[in-house]
């Protein structure tokens, strides 16, 4: 069986319409993905992923099928959210008033971004 081409190319041009809506829709003066830099994204996979945990052990019918494509999508967005930041290549051409990129600041301060906003991964999923 062959990889539907066509239908991972429009469940790209989804996933890029939820991101600019959601875009829109959150944005502030504080991008909260450079704020929370690296762990925070890693949180919010994590969150994602415990979604969709959640919404199985409900079943896939009716409204909670719907929830888990939408959570998801969530998750292939922040995803990718984390290889663009990762990349350095979240913001074009900004850079922190140091001269530093958002992204290098965010991993200058341990995974917690250039405000310090996010606790770690660690401190809010104690791992052992």
């Amino acid at each position: 069986m062959a990889l539907n081409i066509k239908a991972l190319k429009e469940l790209d041009r989804e996933l890029l319409e939820v991101s600019l809506k959601k875009h829109s829709d959150y944005s502030s003066k504080v991008d909260a993905i450079e704020a929370c830099g690296i762990d925070g994204l890693i949180t919010r996979i994590f969150d994602k992923a415990c979604r969709m945990l959640s919404l199985k052990s409900k079943g896939y019918v009716g409204e909670v099928e719907e929830k888990l494509e939408e959570t998801a999508k969530d998750l292939i967005n922040y995803t990718k959210y984390l290889v663009l930041l990762i990349r350095e290549e979240w913001k074009e051409e900004e850079t922190t008033p140091g001269g530093a990129s958002y992204a290098q600041s965010a991993v200058a301060s341990p995974g917690r971004g250039f405000l310090n906003a996010c606790p770690a991964v660690e401190d809010i999923y104690p791992i052992g």
